[in-house]
């Protein structure tokens, strides 16, 4: 990876790894802690562990999305493809630091 083009594109990539992240692990843990009340399954899961699950989940594998840039002879030095292995790179570290902070967090209610 160009480490150039990455710190050139570092605020739009540092904005969809925070963003997304979050909102996926949160709607996540939303229809996870609301639906097993609603049906009212064998198990429900008390909020701090649908956030935990939400974490978990909200990591991403770019692989396909960078086979077909690639495949379209996309270089690597394009925006597109520096801001999406950008992103999957910070992605991982964004979830484990939250999923590390849910499980400190929780573990008192727990």
């Amino acid at each position: 990876m160009n480490k150039t083009a990455f710190r050139k594109k570092r605020l739009p990539i540092c904005m969809l790894v925070i963003t997304g992240t979050f909102v996926s692990t949160f709607s996540v843990a939303t229809i996870i802690y609301f639906s097993t009340r609603q049906f009212q399954s064998i198990v429900t899961f008390p909020l701090m562990e649908s956030l935990a699950f939400g974490a978990l989940i909200s990591s991403i594998d770019p692989t396909a999305m960078l086979n077909v840039l690639s495949t379209l002879n996309i270089p690597d030095t394009d925006t597109v493809h520096i801001v999406i292995l950008g992103e999957s790179l910070l992605n991982d570290a964004i979830v484990i630091s939250l999923f590390k902070s849910i499980i400190t967090e929780g573990t008192d209610s727990w």
